[in-house]
């Protein structure tokens, strides 16, 4: 649960700051965002059920969070994007499709 909970505030989060500021979702770009977010939520699950104190295993996922998404911005790291296919498969119907018995 807070693995995603990290994902969605992070995604909310960016989509609040690029509507106010008018710019293009950085969502839908390539760079290490959502990611840098769930590991950060990894962070603190993972030191969380080792029996680490809450408040350490916070410290921890916030900065790695910060580290990741500091170093992404500073070497330019960043995810592959989807890209859809431009064209649409065109379905071809045979004799071996048609032939019901």
């Amino acid at each position: 649960m807070a693995i995603a909970l990290g994902a969605v505030t992070g995604c909310v989060g960016g989509i609040i700051r690029d509507t106010l500021g008018q710019v293009p979702s950085v969502l839908l770009g390539h760079e290490v965002y959502v990611t840098a977010s769930v590991l950060g939520g990894c962070t603190y699950v993972g030191l969380d059920a080792l029996g680490v104190g809450r408040l350490a295993a916070m410290i921890a996922g916030f900065a790695v969070t910060f580290v990741v998404r500091g170093l992404a911005i500073r070497y330019g790291w960043s995810l592959p994007v989807f890209r859809g296919s431009t064209k649409r498969e065109q379905w071809t119907t045979t004799s071996s499709d048609t032939t019901r018995p």
